[in-house]
């Protein structure tokens, strides 16, 4: 038994992310999706973009991504539109 009760959540979050930003991942990512913007939901890049103008960020806003996955949709979102 772990002694720390945060040790399964570390475990889980490792089996998850840990290969996040291997080649083979990203080539995965690419062949489903077309674009690999770091999502592991089935959001395309195109659909994402398509969403963008709707939010009304610029630089000076800021974007508050919490527990979305690894962060790629809202790096591209800053990207895209100069926001925090």
């Amino acid at each position: 038994m772990d002694k720390k009760p945060e040790t399964k959540y570390v475990r889980h979050y490792d089996a998850n992310y840990a290969n996040f930003q291997s080649e083979l991942y990203s080539e995965i990512r690419r062949e489903a999706f077309g674009d690999d913007i770091g999502q592991n939901s089935w959001l395309t890049a195109d659909e994402l973009d398509r969403f963008i103008p709707w939010l009304n960020l610029a630089k000076g806003k800021l974007l508050l991504e919490v527990a979305c996955g690894s962060g790629g949709p809202a790096l591209r979102i800053a990207e895209r539109t100069g926001c925090s």
